[in-house]
């Protein structure tokens, strides 16, 4: 008997968020059958929302590789030309990790427009990607929720990657589209919002936009095709999948950057494996 009562009491419906018994064969709000069963959905989006959040993972994610593709060629360290190549990893070990460009699309690599989001090309360049993830992926996870920065932040990139190939990149690396999918992000938001925070935000992101492309055009070697792909990227996929006013967070969102994580790790399974063995 004590058992059978075991789950007895209220949770909140992880597809519509509002309050419901915890034994329910279907939420009465929404219709979500079996809310109440725990699916790897929830536990994968749990971990964004416990003792380390997005920006934490990406960091550590980020700077691991890093400092793994250092390791696999240290020989490189001794090669910087300039400030900007201080600590660079050689083109050697960022193709066993999987860098992007054009060379990897003849090839068939496919995977390495996601693996190359997270790869960088020196301190200076990790350093700024870093800061510019920790100043934007907060809001967004606030304005959009944990699922949608989730997918924006990967689709950005992606999207990045595919134009600046269009465009004949040969090698590419690096989180700036993604980036600026999250700045495209906030700035459809404070379009699209309105009222004094929308306008706000909007008139005060349209500005580092600005300066963030006048930046890329003005020091060699950045990627400016992929900039301009994660802002259309992030911009699109904010307008497509809505804003928390709007739409708050459903279960299809969270099955989606479910999948969005356990793809990035297939990726990487993939690239480690061609690249090593």
């Amino acid at each position: 008997m004590a058992n059978k009562n075991r789950n007895k009491g209220a949770m909140i419906c992880p597809n519509c968020g509002k309050l419901i018994n915890a034994n329910s064969e279907k939420c009465i709000h929404c219709g979500l059958k079996y809310p109440g069963k725990q699916n790897i959905s929830n536990q994968i989006l749990a971990l964004f929302k416990q003792k380390l959040g997005f920006f934490e993972t990406v960091m550590y994610f980020c700077s691991g590789l890093f400092i793994i593709s250092i390791l696999i060629d240290p020989s490189a360290l001794f090669n910087s030309r300039s400030m900007f190549s201080l600590f660079s990893p050689s083109m050697i070990a960022l193709d066993k990790l999987g860098m992007t460009g054009t060379y990897a699309m003849a090839n068939g690599r496919w995977w390495t427009l996601i693996t190359a989001i997270y790869l960088h090309g020196g301190v200076l360049h990790i350093l700024f990607n870093m800061l510019w993830i920790r100043q934007l992926a907060p809001t967004v996870e606030d304005l959009f929720g944990t699922s949608r920065l989730i997918i924006i932040f990967t689709l950005s990139g992606i999207l990045g990657f595919i134009l600046s190939n269009l465009f004949q990149i040969s090698f590419t690396i690096g989180a700036s589209g993604s980036i600026f999918g999250l700045l495209g992000a906030l700035i459809f938001y404070g379009k699209d919002r309105g009222g004094f925070f929308g306008e706000a935000l909007f008139k005060q992101l349209i500005g580092w936009a600005i300066i963030l492309f006048v930046f890329g055009f003005l020091f060699p070697g950045i990627n400016n095709w992929a900039h301009a792909g994660g802002f259309a990227g992030g911009y699109l996929s904010a307008r497509l999948l809505g804003y928390n006013e709007k739409k708050p967070e459903t279960i299809t969102y969270k099955n989606l950057a479910s999948m969005t994580i356990v793809i990035t790790i297939i990726c990487f399974v993939i690239a480690v494996w061609k690249g090593f063995f």
